[in-house]
């Protein structure tokens, strides 16, 4: 999934963001939520204390349908969080 890290920061620099705004270990890109207290994400965009940016990759390798599921009921989840 790093590639998409490398598209996330490279789009990040054409907007003029600087390459700090993109935060991806493990302690800075926890967010609070409704549906669960915190949840881990792959990458977060943080500029002037603004979030324009939260990003979750996830592969589809393996069992397609089940894994679609999962991911399609976690996207629905997340749209929801306040």
């Amino acid at each position: 999934m790093d590639g998409f890290i490398n598209i996330v920061r490279a789009v990040a620099a054409h907007c003029g963001l600087a390459d700090e705004a993109v935060h991806v270990r493990k302690s800075q890109v926890v967010l609070p939520g409704f549906f669960r207290a915190t949840k881990n994400r792959d990458a977060l965009v943080v500029d002037h204390g603004r979030l324009p940016g939260v990003f979750e990759f996830k592969s589809q390798v393996g069992s397609f349908d089940n894994n679609l599921n999962n991911r399609v009921e976690e996207v629905i989840g997340s749209a929801a969080d306040p």
